[in-house]
């Protein structure tokens, strides 16, 4: 009997151990994927870096790459630092930024979102309080104002006569 409450036991946490490890194999697919994807990107970002184009002229493209909370240079650069860049430099360069500004963004929001912490009270209450769907948000109806203010008048009476 002692030797079969230990086999179920064994046989209880190598299920468990089976279990544990079918996560973290599902956890670490997941993760692969993610890098994958990401070293997709940078490929394509260097590949764009080192194709030559037939004609070897440096082009000055205008335009900008809008940065959030950037300041706009006051002056210009010296000449010295001044480097023309080829069209597709200057899009895989606009490209590095977006993904960059993207990434960024998507921190942001999750430390945004990780700083509001509300208590299960606290959403217990928000919930039943109006955001549950079973509950009616029409406007109140006469013919139920008035009958609260009955109830109301009615509780209030209970109350004067000591009967609450």
């Amino acid at each position: 009997m002692v030797e079969s409450q230990e086999a179920n036991h064994v046989h209880r946490l190598a299920q468990k151990a089976l279990e544990a490890n079918r996560e973290h194999q599902r956890a670490l697919n997941t993760y692969i994927e993610r890098l994958e994807a990401e070293l997709q990107m940078v490929e394509r970002l260097i590949d764009a870096a080192n194709i030559e184009v037939e004609d070897d002229s440096d082009l000055d493209v205008p335009g900008f790459v809008l940065v959030p909370g950037a300041v706009r240079a006051r002056a210009r650069f010296p000449p010295r630092i001044a480097i023309s860049m080829k069209a597709r430099e200057l899009d895989a360069l606009a490209e590095a930024v977006r993904t960059e500004n993207y990434r960024k963004m998507a921190f942001d929001a999750q430390i945004l979102v990780s700083m509001t912490t509300r208590t299960a009270k606290e959403c217990e209450i928000r919930w039943l309080g109006d955001r549950h769907p079973d509950f009616n948000h029409d406007p109140w109806k006469e013919e139920e104002i008035a009958r609260l203010k009955s109830l109301v008048a009615g509780i209030e009476m209970a109350r004067r006569i000591g009967r609450t």
